[in-house]
């Protein structure tokens, strides 16, 4: 059965993929466009485009638009953290026959509040790093990674966020800090650990997995860590899975959650030991490799929220892999400028770094040739926010 779906996001990367899947999936797809060429709109085969203010510069007229339209479609469809504290805003008020793809009925901003997550997580046995905020932040030594409570809070005047980033002393970590807080984010920190990351994937529904994936970071966007640049699909790892899937529960989340962790082989001197770093209730910008690897997770969640749940596979191909051009740019950027003073951690060398970049040969996870107008928007957006700032 075809669903008509509004997709809320249409500059959102991860967006790109979510309509790709849902209009190959029969559904009617359209997107609402918060700048003049939102890449989702692009998609072919959409059905619809609709103007809305810029929800993170004006988030009540982005309220009242999506909710003059709203009534028109079976499902909702947040990608954002931004959308999904707006869309619970007008969610009461939604005609009884359109879904609101929420993660949870009750306590979104519990769920956005890393440290809350942490510590339910802490209680059920998910290993997690130490970690310390207030008067005692800069227990954790250094280096330490100082991350925003949230990473997007949203008032009157709009959306305010931030990203984790690596601190090399007392004075730096109190500063940033204090930065973070004066926004209203919030702010904690841990000790910075080498390792690899491992992504665990799921779509929840009302309990049960529907869909799981995995992958693993080949390339950061940094040398000390970030978004995946070049990330693999890997076979499952059923503690790890586990750990999601217990936390995924107990947090009461329907729909996309993403649990990331840190550690392999190189963690903590040659140790095996595997710890949770934060978890996103929402779709993730890797979400191409899961389809593409064959566990289309946009369509397996509409599924759901029209009343048709399926399975998705246990099994899915591994060692494929997907680069994301802007944070594999970024990464060979940050090699060139050089290791930060006062860091005295591993650092590549600037040659074989951009080698790596320059010669990669993982496909995008974004641009297809048969239907490559996504892929150029989304290129032209990274160009002009480069230029602009």
């Amino acid at each position: 059965m075809s669903a008509r779906v509004l997709v809320l996001d249409g500059r959102a990367p991860a967006a790109i993929v979510v309509v790709r899947s849902l209009v190959a999936a029969g559904h009617r797809v359209h997107v609402v466009a918060e700048e003049r060429h939102p890449p989702a709109a692009a998609v072919r085969g959409r059905a619809g485009r609709h103007p809305v203010p810029d929800p993170a510069l004006e988030p009540e007229p982005w309220c009242r638009s999506v909710a003059r339209i709203a009534g028109r479609f079976d499902v909702l469809l947040p990608v954002s953290d931004v959308s999904q504290v707006l869309l619970a805003r007008i969610a009461p008020d939604l005609p009884e026959r359109t879904v609101a793809a929420l993660p949870v009925e009750k306590g979104l901003e519990d769920l956005h509040d890393k440290v809350r997550v942490l510590e339910r997580a802490a209680a059920l046995g998910v290993p997690v790093l130490p970690r310390a905020e207030g008067d005692d932040i800069a227990d954790v030594g250094f280096p330490a990674v100082l991350k925003p409570r949230r990473s997007r809070v949203v008032g009157e005047a709009g959306a305010r966020g931030a990203t984790a980033r690596i601190v090399a002393d007392v004075d730096e970590l109190r500063r940033e800090a204090d930065s973070l807080r004066s926004r209203g984010l919030g702010a904690y920190a841990e000790p910075w650990q080498p390792g690899e990351g491992r992504g665990v994937f799921l779509l929840m529904d009302d309990g049960n997995v529907r869909a799981r994936f995995a992958h693993r970071r080949i390339r950061e966007s940094s040398p000390l860590g970030g978004p995946s640049a070049v990330c693999e699909s890997v076979d499952r790892d059923e503690r790890l899975e586990a750990y999601a899937v217990d936390l995924a529960r107990d947090l009461g989340v329907t729909g996309p959650f993403m649990a990331e962790f840190r550690g392999g082989a190189e963690f903590r001197g040659g140790g095996e030991d595997w710890f949770l770093l934060e978890v996103n209730a929402r779709y993730w910008g890797s979400l191409g490799l899961a389809v593409d690897a064959g566990v289309d997770f946009p369509a397996l969640h509409v599924a759901a929220l029209t009343g048709r749940p399926a399975e998705g596979p246990t099994t899915w191909k591994t060692g494929l892999r997907r680069r994301n051009l802007a944070f594999d740019l970024k990464y060979a950027a940050t090699v060139l400028r050089g290791r930060p003073r006062k860091l005295d951690l591993p650092w590549p060398g600037r040659l074989s770094a951009l080698g790596r970049v320059l010669f990669c040969d993982s496909p995008g996870l974004i641009y297809r040739r048969s239907d490559p107008a996504p892929g150029r928007e989304h290129l032209l957006r990274l160009t002009r926010k480069a230029i602009h700032g």
